[in-house]
């Protein structure tokens, strides 16, 4: 619970009583810093806190979502991302959902798109603008439904952009990373960072009050803190991607 959080970040201070506004806010300014990655740790090394300059981030694995649909419009290239949208989930594709495949002849509905900058992506399919059937229960809807539907997109901003230009509404699925719920000053609640990574929070807000009142043993304790939990994050983040695989070099996985 946020009260919670709070409580241990005063304890860890001194038993402060106080602060717990300052706190709070903290709190809420550490989920927005890591919403925009997380720094990768250096896990190996023997004190697993030291981050490795230059090399990157990740969002934890709990911050992605369910299969999400969004719809194309007719003669509109883009789709507005979701309002929440942090980044693509790297294990999954944007998928065009074709109704019109028949699963029992081995016809896939889930037609992964490719991506790749706009500039390719209109030379590509920038020509296609033919009609497609009216929908996929036309004759030969199958085959001319997969002719003239998704193939590619490319991700600008805050679009989506589809290619071929959509002549129909169609139907995209993906899995993507999400914006959690921000803590609420007013309610004692629970959201996802503070239920899975609530250490990685701590450790930051609690790093920010003593850099502050410039204490430089609390600003090392809440650092050490700070620094395993993201490291602990990371190694579990990583291993719902890669345990139980068999890798070999040289092989396609």
């Amino acid at each position: 619970m946020r009260s919670l959080a709070v409580s241990r970040i005063q304890r860890r201070l001194g038993f402060r009583k106080d602060l717990g506004s300052a706190i709070l806010d903290e709190l809420m300014t550490a989920q927005e810093k890591y919403e925009r990655g997380v720094p990768v740790p250096i896990v190996a090394s023997a004190y697993m806190g030291r981050f490795l300059v230059g090399g990157g981030s990740f969002l934890p694995w709990f911050l992605r979502t369910e299969i999400t649909t969004i719809t194309t419009t007719i003669g509109e290239e883009r789709i507005d991302l979701p309002s929440d949208f942090l980044r693509e989930y790297e294990e999954d594709a944007l998928y065009w959902f074709n109704p019109a495949a028949d699963p029992s002849v081995m016809q896939n509905r889930w037609i992964p798109l490719f991506k790749n900058d706009i500039q390719y992506n209109r030379e590509r399919w920038g020509n296609m603008w033919a009609l497609p059937p009216a929908s996929p229960s036309d004759s030969q809807a199958a085959n001319e439904w997969f002719e003239w539907g998704p193939k590619a997109y490319s991700l600008d901003g805050n679009y989506f952009r589809i290619f071929p230009i959509p002549q129909q509404v169609y139907t995209l699925k993906m899995i993507y990373y999400a914006r959690d719920t921000p803590l609420d000053p007013n309610t004692d609640t629970e959201n996802k960072w503070l239920k899975n990574a609530s250490g990685v929070l701590m450790g930051e807000a609690g790093w920010q009050m003593a850099a502050t009142a410039r204490d430089d043993n609390r600003m090392q304790y809440f650092q050490m803190i700070r620094d395993e939990e993201v490291a602990r994050l990371f190694v579990f983040t990583e291993g719902q991607q890669h345990e139980n695989r068999t890798y070999q070099m040289g092989r396609e996985d």
